[in-house]
């Protein structure tokens, strides 16, 4: 029944939304999304871990990962940023992802089996967001060793795997 309802939803916001997009962050037009096309499997993309995103960490608490993001299924192209900030003291970690200089999302969650966090992108927008989804994430004491992917979706399919990097705050043993 809720996927019935979301989906009556996504089909009467897709038309209430027909026309031209605006990018709150920038104000520009966006290019429509084609909601009609298939997303197959098949056609997810996959990007080395290397690019787009370059690393700076501070190795203790913080890393701030920046390159190009782009999207093309969701006519995306900005300069962005992701920052991770790791509070051992809490085994919390906070996820900050900044577009043009504004960040647009930002949240605090357990470093303990971190779920996705999801936020609809551009801000406003129902058909399409972003996940961040952490992986191989082992905490310990006052130290994080975790793997981070951005997963673009479009109506909640998974349309392409951005790996960010993997981070290790707190020392210097090994996991």
């Amino acid at each position: 029944m809720k996927l019935f309802i979301f989906a009556l939803l996504a089909i009467t916001l897709q038309q209430s939304f027909a026309g031209i997009i605006q990018d709150p962050v920038e104000a520009v037009e966006l290019k429509e999304i084609d909601l009609n096309a298939e997303l197959e499997q098949d056609t997810q993309l996959e990007i080395d871990s290397l690019l787009p995103f370059s690393c700076e960490c501070d190795n203790l608490t913080r890393c701030m990962c920046c390159g190009r993001l782009e999207i093309p299924r969701l006519n995306l192209n900005r300069q962005s940023c992701v920052r991770l900030s790791y509070n051992g003291d809490k085994t919390a970690l906070t996820v900050t992802f900044i577009v043009n200089d504004k960040v647009v999302f930002s949240k605090t969650v357990s470093a303990n089996n971190p779920p996705p966090l999801c936020f609809s992108y551009p801000p406003g927008n129902f058909i399409a967001d972003l996940c961040f989804r952490f992986y191989d994430v082992q905490a310990k004491l006052d130290k994080l060793h975790s793997c981070l992917e951005l997963n673009p979706r479009v109506l909640l399919k998974k349309i392409m795997t951005i790996k960010v990097g993997c981070f290790k705050f707190g020392g210097n043993d090994e996991y």
